[in-house]
């Protein structure tokens, strides 16, 4: 009989390998887990990441900052202008807050094009 000192027959190697996520993988499953209705118990183990784990994320990755954030957007018809009042009147000024936190406030007569440019050169890294 073997005694607990002899390793000959009975040598169990376990080998554990520690999971790791890029942050890709993380923010998807973050925003997942900020879904209305979602159960963070059905996205661990979907994910096979332990709901601590995505706790843990979610504070790491606060709603409204690092991380992308998805709004539902409806697009309809192009709908005909009124009559516009005369061009001597100031436009008017719209503030329009960025994902990094910055603030914007532009005139509401902007070229949209130039608008799309001093957006992305704000929101560079």
């Amino acid at each position: 009989m073997p005694t607990s000192a002899d390793t000959s027959e009975r040598r169990h190697n376990i080998l554990r390998t520690r999971r790791e996520w890029s942050l890709a993988e993380k923010l998807a499953i973050v925003a997942a887990s900020r879904m209305p209705g979602a159960n963070v118990s059905a996205i661990s183990r979907r994910h096979g990441a332990a709901q601590s784990l995505i706790y843990q994320w979610r504070q790491q990755f606060p709603a409204s900052g690092a991380g992308p954030a998805f709004f539902p957007v409806a697009i309809t018809a192009a709908t005909p202008v009124p009559d516009m009042p005369p061009q001597t009147a100031k436009p008017a000024t719209v503030e329009i807050e960025l994902t990094s936190g910055r603030k914007l406030r532009v005139a509401t007569d902007i070229d949209a094009a130039d608008l799309k440019r001093i957006v992305a050169a704000l929101e560079a890294p």
